[in-house]
């Protein structure tokens, strides 16, 4: 328990000077940096099939260009496994409608798995989650590093149990980019704060506003996300 404490110091320690670096740092992408207001629009089928394994369903939307256009479409299933008392791991696939930089939609492919680990300190609870994830554009898998991109996504979280129904929480995420000699790795910065209500054993209603900062490619642009997720588990 102790080296996970440490772990999770580590962590949130690095994560926060990488976000002060940032601030620092020359934008290398070719492009000058923009910034974008979106929304997000999302729902969650969750099924507990055992104690220990759930399946779940998720389809979401997200407009872009101040909210102006449909930026992208996505239909997600998972499977999550709890190895321990606060260690689960999961395993993803995701296909996307996506709007690219020429303004017409091509399709998506995302594998995704990740593992975290979370503790409980009164009614705090705080995690990290560390999660491969590789993508590939159009249904092509060949070894091309032009049409995949693979990332490792860090993300330290910190949730705080108001009462049974409301939770506030807030995150920080770094995305670096894998096998991509041509760029640098730093490819994303995320922060995040909400709020999760949970109506009752089945309902849950989520409000989350994003900063997400992407750096070192062409689109490197600053968004600015407003989010609304409804979850029903059975």
């Amino acid at each position: 328990m102790e080296k996970i404490k440490h772990l999770f110091i580590a962590q949130f320690v690095c994560l926060f000077i990488w976000f002060g670096v940032d601030a620092l740092l020359p934008n290398f992408a070719h492009a000058q940096p923009q910034n974008d207001a979106q929304g997000m629009l999302s729902l969650n089928l969750n099924k507990q099939v055992s104690k220990a394994i759930s399946l779940s369903f998720m389809q979401q939307y997200l407009w872009g260009e101040n909210y102006t256009e449909l930026t992208s479409a996505a239909y997600q299933l998972g499977i999550e496994y709890q190895l321990a008392k606060g260690i689960k791991m999961s395993a993803a696939y995701r296909i996307t409608n996506s709007r690219n930089l020429a303004n017409f939609y091509e399709q998506r492919q995302r594998f995704y798995a990740d593992i975290s680990a979370s503790h409980k300190f009164g009614r705090f609870n705080l995690s990290l989650r560390e999660a491969f994830q590789q993508q590939y554009r159009g249904w092509d898998l060949e070894d091309n590093p032009f049409r995949i991109n693979t990332f490792l996504r860090s993300r330290l979280q910190l949730r705080y149990s108001h009462n049974w129904y409301l939770t506030p929480y807030v995150s920080a995420e770094i995305h670096t980019q894998l096998y991509r000699p041509d760029r640098y790795p730093l490819a994303r910065f995320t922060g995040r704060a909400g709020v999760s209500y949970r109506f009752d054993v089945h309902n849950t209603v989520d409000m989350t506003f994003f900063y997400q900062k992407n750096v070192n490619r062409v689109d490197a642009r600053t968004n600015y996300i407003s989010a609304l997720s409804y979850s029903y588990s059975f």
